[in-house]
């Protein structure tokens, strides 16, 4: 069952507290550029992945793996809400009926 771009903004509406009271353009963005924060995110913890390879165990912990952790989220974050890397407007491009058409 594929659900349009449409109907699953009007779910958002219910199911989202942050979402109430905006209009269809404003929601967009918003899930647009938290998709392009999960999507950094996933890019950064592939290359502390491929970084892993080349560190010791000397140097490394529990703690510092948890830090790491947090101060990307942090940082796709931030990424995602000032500057970002294009996916939050080709996503409202491609989604928005309003600017597909012109």
């Amino acid at each position: 069952m594929r659900m349009d771009a449409a109907a699953s903004l009007s779910t958002l509406d219910m199911k989202l507290p942050s979402m109430q009271g905006k209009d269809k353009k404003e929601q967009l963005e918003e899930v647009a550029t938290q998709f392009e924060a999960i999507f950094l995110n996933m890019a950064l913890k592939e290359m502390r992945k491929s970084e892993e390879a080349f560190s010791s165990d000397l140097f490394s912990s529990h703690e510092e793996k948890t830090y790491r952790e947090m101060l990307d989220q942090q940082l796709s974050l931030d990424l995602a809400s000032k500057q970002g890397i294009g996916l939050k407007e080709a996503l409202v491009s491609q989604l928005d009926p309003e600017l597909r058409n012109k």
